[in-house]
């Protein structure tokens, strides 16, 4: 492997106190685990622009609706990729995937994202270019999943949209 691809590992390693080689057993499970769940339920990846024209003709209860079926689809993707029980005890770790999967390395919906757990707040901030329907979109499908994969409800703190931002902040109610 290079040396810009170590150095990530070793500080993925370092962040996540795990060794190199855990870590990159983990990668090789996670990727393995994609494919098989890729082949048999027969995903595909769609580009931006399918996504907007799919998001522009639904009215609002519509949209709804496809943000709901979405989320189920994501969150049983993402318990198969997890292949643990999904709780407030792995929350961080769960943030740090959100931040992967919709930014710049995984599906681009995000341009810049933030999303971490401070104290009792589960934090989400994001910056994107995909318009007011999507950010409607995803505030409903975001809210969705948390609660799909979490046994505990969240209180809304914040919850703010824009065309072009989405600021969620999320307080757990079993604290």
């Amino acid at each position: 492997m290079s040396e810009k691809i170590l150095h990530k590992l070793d500080l993925i390693a370092q962040q996540e106190n795990k060794t190199r080689g855990t870590i990159a057993k983990d990668a090789v499970r996670q990727w393995i685990n994609l494919k098989q769940y890729e082949s048999t339920n027969e995903m595909i990846t769609i580009p931006k622009r399918f996504l907007l024209n799919l998001l522009e003709s639904p009215n609002e209860e519509t949209l709804e609706k496809i943000s709901e079926n979405m989320a189920n689809l994501l969150s049983d993707f993402i318990k198969y990729i997890f292949n643990k029980p999904l709780n407030n005890r792995i929350l961080k770790e769960y943030s740090s995937f959100i931040s992967y999967f919709f930014g710049k390395k995984g599906l681009k919906w995000f341009n810049n994202l933030d999303v971490r757990v401070k104290n009792d707040l589960f934090i989400f901030r994001g910056l994107h270019d995909l318009g007011e329907k999507f950010s409607i979109f995803f505030l409903a499908f975001f809210k969705k999943l948390l609660s799909e994969h979490f046994d505990f409800d969240f209180i809304a703190k914040i919850e703010e949209s824009s065309p072009f931002l989405i600021n969620l902040e999320f307080k757990y109610k079993n604290i």
